[in-house]
């Protein structure tokens, strides 16, 4: 009998949309739900059991979200083990089993697909925020990079990620990326343009000096060295090439080279990447001038899940090709830390400078300007102010801490009467520690006496005793007056030295008595000080947080947006947390600093934990993904694996009459797919339309009527020379100064200042919801395919069970689409930023023009020429010059609008391919072969010695993950010697300083 023919179902383009969604969640994508949910349609559940039933990652939804992200990669991992083991399992019986082959494939598919969560954090700000000793701070490993407090430091891009390296040699590992030799001969070209064109002003006799030239090649000369020992005056800088400089041995064999370091320990990686990223190394064998980048890689707990903290310098670079790293990994970071040295003074008129403003307007573009994306770190509160002044200034705050202030006054006053008192007591105990020598001299001199008399006595009493008779006895001679009078002296003088002794004794007592006081004073003191001192640092903590909190909010409010999350702001001492650090390390936790008990007040610990949090949901969406992979594939492979029989029971007529229906119906879900591609593409750029292009003629007008204005700017703030030089590098230069110049960015700046809100409203929140409502429209086509070829079961009541399986699968291949649609619209955010970004060297570009003729005058009175056509030029092509920006965007975003039917298919494509697998796999699992038309079941010797030796693999998989998750235990750092200078006299010693039993102070608690 024939099965009956299946009603297809090709949907027209309204019949496309999928139902509303409530909200997160509101479509089930779990297809074992989907299944429950369609029960009602005449759904059953597969009879067969999973192979691993209940692992511990589909049980611990209830676990807080660390922990269950912990269960879940620790699951991935020992999968990825489980995965290989049995691709090599399925290898050994390939031969006897050919259907072997499209399993070890989709096992290599599988791991290729995994992904390795990697997420960058830039730390952005101005030279001597204290950049690079947060970094330090964070990953626990002290001086790691350089820093300093008075000085830029990082004059290179430094990447600091995990190291994976199990071998002890190699726990410290550095690569140095160097410049090539053109970019290098570049930079030195610009240099000996300098020099000439001074040596050229000399000889002109042009009187009027340029200060930034001077300057600049004086920066120039100290820069070269660092790489050039042997020129080390300006007259051998002057009498050498370019091509002498290049083919300079110690230079040529690094250029265009990456150098690899490795060591034991931080303290000896520390010390030899200095020369490569410290900019105040001036020694000739520093070669960061021939940097492009330096990687390290190190053992720590924050970086292990797979963070990667990037140490972007403060300026701009003149090295072209560190300007450009720098400008690549802005463009990659997926959070930015905004470091701000809080000393400096942070209020609600500065706070948007705190962020450079095409940094902002780069994050509000890209979708990151939020507060899951971006932080800002006030640095070093730590450092002194006028705290009674600040108390003043802020009278709530000086209400808080005046009676703390009155203590401390208090406390002052009673050790300086005690330290009085003390000094007093320490002359009268000199003195009668200088009685007590002088008595013990004395009767020292007069034991010297009396023994002088005894002796004398005893020669005299020993003479006359050998005159007489034997038999006479010999009188003892009585004691002179004299000795009489020497005996009773030293007895005198014996009381005296014991009375003194004991004077001395009560002196010392008193003494120690008056030590323990003072510093049980000083204890008290810096308890009254400190909680003073951090009422005063947590007030301007808060003012300066919620300066930085109001500009974020005013921000959102012009891009359109709410905040729904506060800004993490963090105020943060990083010098104290790495002393209290070394402290515990070494065993000694008890001194703490005034302001700041504990490590907590610090602030470290509190932005470490954010930025370990921000992973948590991407590092859980990736390790879920790759854990339904692995799930997916035993769930397919099962049944082919449980079957132990070389012939199965359908009958090659009815598999030739039955699978071209299903196969219409994958035609029909192929052509609804299509329609819904065409539906999801003409909405995107109807958005593109209606929201973007059909502003920027507006945009662009009122971007060229400010252009004169903008322009007009930049000769308000730099000499003449500097002007000039600015025009020689096309609009991009670092002053000698310091001062970054961006004038073709100023100008994009003003256009997109005007396109900003439509831009975030439609690529960061519209086309996210096109996304969504794809990937729910075609889960329901999914479902409704699966309920079309549902019938089947009723007909061929032998294969009911496979048309189960089958069906299982092919809903599974709703996360598949999910993923593939993901990662579609992963690749147009790419391009989307990427096409913002291309404004800035169109515009570049398109003044060439000018800034040739700018960079070429010279003579008396150029500054005020090129001002006049700067101010022309602009006045004529303002306008068109944002018309060729908006171009190279509006190109580049056709070309992602264009590809949309191709990306989106790509994914449907893979989509379609899977149904196809499980729909072929079904048939040659419950059909004969074509030459047998028996249904007798013959058992297959080589399928049940790959069963036994295949669920081996997957047996040790279930004990794997059953295991409760392992802790990996990381050394931060194996040296914890004392190397921080710190001044002791801001620390208190808890643990002396005890009360004396005779003196108690009830203040000081």
């Amino acid at each position: 009998m024939a099965p009956p023919k299946i009603k297809r179902n090709v949907k027209k383009e309204r019949d496309l949309i999928p139902p509303p969604r409530q909200g997160l969640g509101s479509f089930n994508t779990d297809p074992n739900a989907i299944v429950a949910s369609s029960s009602n349609s005449g759904f059953t559940m597969p009879a067969l059991d999973p192979l691993i039933p209940d692992p511990a990652w589909k049980q611990c939804e209830r676990e807080d979200r660390h922990e269950r992200v912990k269960i879940k990669e620790q699951a991935a991992k020992k999968a990825v083990i489980a995965l290989k083991k049995m691709s090599n399992t399925l290898k050994l019986h390939l031969l006897t089993n050919p259907a072997c082959q499209p399993r070890i494939e989709k096992i290599q598919e599988i791991l290729a697909r995994k992904k390795d969560f990697q997420v960058m954090v830039g730390f952005l700000g101005m030279t001597g925020a204290g950049k690079s000793t947060l970094i330090n701070t964070l990953i626990k490993y002290k001086d790691l990079l350089p820093s300093s407090s008075w000085r830029a430091s990082t004059a290179v891009v430094t990447e600091v990620s995990y190291n994976k390296s199990s071998d002890r040699d190699k726990f410290f590992r550095a690569e140095v990326v160097y410049i090539s030799a053109e970019e290098w001969r570049l930079e030195l070209e610009s240099i000996f343009e300098d020099i000439h064109a001074e040596q050229a002003s000399v000889a002109d006799g042009d009187s009027e000096v340029d200060e930034e030239r001077k300057e600049r090649i004086k920066q120039s000369f100290d820069k070269l060295k660092c790489v050039y020992p042997h020129i080390n005056t300006r007259q051998k800088l002057n009498s050498t090439t370019v091509e002498d400089l290049l083919a300079y041995p110690d230079v040529d064999k690094c250029l265009s080279s990456t150098q690899t370091i490795e060591t034991r320990t931080r303290s000896q990686l520390s010390g030899k990447i200095r020369k490569y990223i410290d900019s105040g190394e001036s020694t000739g064998s520093a070669h960061w001038p021939l940097v492009r980048l330096v990687k390290i890689f190190i053992k720590s707990s924050l970086l292990e899940p797979g963070i990667v903290l990037v140490d972007l310098p403060g300026n701009l670079d003149s090295n072209a090709a560190r300007s450009a790293i720098a400008e690549k990994y802005s463009r990659e970071l997926a959070i930015s830390v905004v470091v701000a040295n809080i000393s400096r003074g942070i209020s609600e008129k500065n706070a948007a400078e705190l962020l450079e403003k095409f940094t902002k307007r780069g994050l509000q573009l890209d979708g990151l300007y939020n507060a899951d994306s971006l932080c800002f770190v006030l640095s070093q509160t730590d450092r002194e102010f006028d705290y009674a002044q600040y108390a003043k200034q802020y009278p709530d705050v000086g209400k808080h801490v005046s009676e703390d202030q009155k203590l401390a006054w208090q406390y002052r006053g009673d050790i300086v009467e005690l330290k009085h008192e003390r000094d007093s007591a320490e002359k009268a105990h000199r003195k009668n520690e200088k009685r007590v020598k002088e008595l013990s001299n004395a009767i020292k001199k007069l034991n010297s006496r009396l023994n002088a008399f005894s002796s004398t006595s005893s020669t005299l009493q020993l003479t006359r005793k050998r005159g007489a008779n034997e038999d006479e006895a010999s009188p003892v001679l009585p004691a002179s007056s004299e000795h009489m009078a020497l005996r009773k002296n030293l007895i005198e003088l014996q009381q005296l030295l014991s009375d003194q002794k004991d004077t001395v004794q009560s002196g010392s007592k008193d003494l120690i008595s008056y030590n323990r006081r003072i510093k049980f004073k000083e204890r008290a003191l810096h308890f009254a000080r400190s909680r003073y001192i951090g009422q005063c640092i947590r007030h301007r903590n808060d003012q300066s947080s919620e300066a930085i909190r109001n500009d974020y909010k005013a921000t959102l409010t012009e891009m359109g947006r709410q905040a729904h999350n506060d800004l993490q702001v963090f105020p943060v001492s990083a010098t104290i947390h790495q002393i209290y650090q070394t402290w515990e390390n070494t065993g000694n936790s008890e001194k703490r600093s005034a302001g700041f008990p504990n490590r907590t007040d610090t602030g470290v610990p509190a932005l470490r934990d954010w930025l370990y949090g921000t992973t948590l949901d991407d590092r859980e969406r990736i390790a879920q993904a790759f854990l339904d992979d692995v799930d997916e594939f035993l769930a397919k492979v099962q049944p082919w694996l449980m079957d132990k029989f070389g012939q199965n029971k359908m009958p090659l007529e009815v598999r030739g009459q039955w699978e071209p229906q299903i196969e219409s119906l994958v035609t029909d879900l192929e052509a609804n797919l299509r329609n819904l591609t065409i539906k999801t593409e003409t909405k995107m750029k109807h958005l593109v339309e209606e929201n973007i292009y059909s502003i920027i003629p507006q945009a662009e007008k009122l971007a060229g009527a400010k252009a004169r204005e903008t322009a007009e700017k930049w000769t308000t703030v730099c000499h003449w020379s500097t002007h000039r030089k600015i025009n020689s590098k096309r609009g991009l230069w670092t002053d000698s100064k310091g001062r970054d110049h961006k004038w073709n960015h100023e100008l994009v700046h003003d256009f997109t200042t005007h396109v900003v809100k439509p831009w975030d409203a439609t690529f960061n929140r519209q086309f996210p919801k096109e996304k969504a409502n794809y990937i729910d429209a075609a889960k329901v086509l999914i479902s409704e395919f699966v309920q079309a070829i549902a019938i089947s079961k009723d007909i061929f009541p032998d294969v009911s069970d496979g048309v189960e399986v089958l069906k299982e699968h092919i809903l599974r291949t709703q996360k598949a689409l999910s993923r593939e649609i993901d990662a579609a619209f992963d690749e147009m955010k790419k391009v989307i930023k990427k096409s913002h970004k291309l404004a800035v060297p169109a515009v570049r570009s398109f003044l060439e023009e000018m800034y040739e003729h700018c960079a070429s005058e010279t003579g008396k009175g150029l500054y005020l020429r090129n001002k006049k056509y700067i101010d022309t030029f602009m006045a004529k092509k303002g306008i068109l010059l944002h018309r060729v920006g908006k171009k190279a965007i509006k190109a580049e975003l056709d070309r992602l609008l264009n590809n949309i039917p191709t990306r989106l298919g790509q994914a449907n494509a893979l989509v379609l391919k899977d149904v196809r697998d499980e729909i072929k796999s079904f048939f040659e699992r419950n059909s004969t072969d074509g030459t047998r038309l028996s249904t007798r079941k013959v058992i297959s010797t080589s399928k049940v010695r790959l069963q036994k030796d295949f669920l081996a693999d997957i047996e040790a998989l279930a004990k794997d993950w059953k295991l409760p998750v392992q802790n990996e235990e990381i050394s931060d750092d194996d040296e914890t010697e004392d190397e921080m200078g710190f001044n002791d006299e801001l620390f208190i010693d808890l643990s002396k300083g005890d009360e004396d039993d005779d003196y108690t102070d009830g203040d000081a608690e």
